[in-house]
């Protein structure tokens, strides 16, 4: 059993004493909070339930009781981390969960924000560099092969075909910015939220 949900507390190797690998088990489950990464690495070797599914807003996600019966049979909780979902060391809590918790946002250094003279904030939404899902793919394609290594070739597989996809994301994003003839930064990033594609504003300075 996976799951799925970002918090930020915990790591790949905080695993509890129960956990261990799947073996030769024919699927697991996973819990999904914020998008479908998980899904589309894991294909039919892996259920998937989302925790925040579409159009959900995990910053005012309110867990209900069939969220918690799904985390506390779960093998595996994948999280974005960065103090993103505020909620889940409660829920994990109260659940009784004794899952092993990813943080795939792990090896990935947030934008800052300075919000007021010597407060700074991070932004927890890396995601929105196909840079950083990569690496976000990738984490989730280590989890499940350590959990499963049984279908390791397949987990590899399927996060290098949306790595690919990612990468032509990429490649789209920068020609179309590129041709923009605005005169800044602002005026880019703008550009890019009208074309509703995913872009980091960090790369409007480059």
């Amino acid at each position: 059993v996976a799951k799925i949900a970002p918090s930020g507390r915990h790591d790949s190797d905080a695993a509890p004493s129960s956990w261990a690998p799947m073996g030769t088990a024919s699927s697991f489950d996973a819990v999904a909070s914020t998008n479908d990464w998980v899904r589309e690495v894991g294909g039919d070797d892996v259920h998937v339930t989302e925790l925040v599914g579409p159009g959900g807003d995990a910053h005012t996600y309110e867990p209900t009781p069939a969220d918690a019966a799904a985390l506390a049979k779960a093998q595996l909780i994948f999280e974005n981390g960065l103090g993103f979902e505020t909620w889940l060391d409660r829920l994990c809590e109260s659940s009784g969960a004794r899952a092993r918790r990813i943080v795939t946002t792990r090896t990935l250094k947030p934008l800052e924000h300075v919000v007021a003279p010597g407060v700074i904030e991070i932004d927890p939404h890396v995601w929105h560099s196909p840079a950083n899902a990569q690496a976000m793919v990738r984490e989730i394609a280590a989890a499940l092969t350590e959990a499963d290594p049984s279908n390791a070739a397949e987990y590899e597989r399927r996060s290098q075909n949306y790595c690919m996809q990612l990468d032509e994301l990429d490649r789209w994003i920068r020609q179309e910015s590129a041709s923009y003839r605005g005169g800044n930064s602002n005026e880019r990033s703008l550009l890019a939220h009208s074309l509703k594609r995913p872009i980091c504003f960090s790369w409007t300075s480059r």
